[in-house]
């Protein structure tokens, strides 16, 4: 047997994967976010888990959208990140997109922050980055001051 594998799951395996990752910080939204997700977007939604001698280590959500697949939401059991779950995913996710002539394998929302695990994970796939207008709230009090100071922005009317 295996000790190794990558499956698709269903909804509801999935919302059972997360309800048992709980203690593990998997996830950030509410368990409703991910029926929301699953109701918008139906067939759309893929989500992909990797398993290690039966326990499932690292699970992601996807949306495919015309020519593009959106990589949306993924987490890990931290006990077992040794074995790359998330790395596991991707490559298969990756070979999914090639096999079924998507055009964009989209990360989504990778940012350059210094120290920021999910961006070099990001990164580590060699992919083009691509800057997308969209909103961005600037905090103006006290602790957006000690959030700026801590990032390594550009300065308001000037693009480099």
């Amino acid at each position: 047997m295996e000790k190794y594998k990558i499956l698709e799951l269903t909804e509801e395996e999935y919302l059972c994967f997360i309800k048992t990752q709980e203690t593990n910080n998997f996830r950030a939204q509410s368990i409703s976010y991910f029926r929301e997700m699953f109701d918008a977007f139906g067939k759309k939604i893929k989500v992909v888990a990797a398993f290690y001698e039966e326990k499932p280590i690292s699970a992601a959500m996807f949306i495919l959208c015309n020519n593009e697949i959106i990589y949306l939401y993924s987490g890990s059991d931290y006990k077992y990140n040794k074995y790359c779950g998330s790395y596991a995913i991707q490559w298969y996710m990756i070979k999914f997109a090639l096999e079924n002539n998507y055009k964009i394998y989209n990360f989504y929302g990778a940012r350059p922050f210094p120290g920021d695990g999910v961006y070099e994970f990001k990164k580590g796939f060699q992919a083009e980055t691509v800057e997308k207008m969209g909103v961005f709230g600037l905090p103006l009090d006290m602790f957006g001051k000690v959030y700026l100071s801590t990032r390594n922005y550009r300065k308001f009317g000037k693009i480099s």
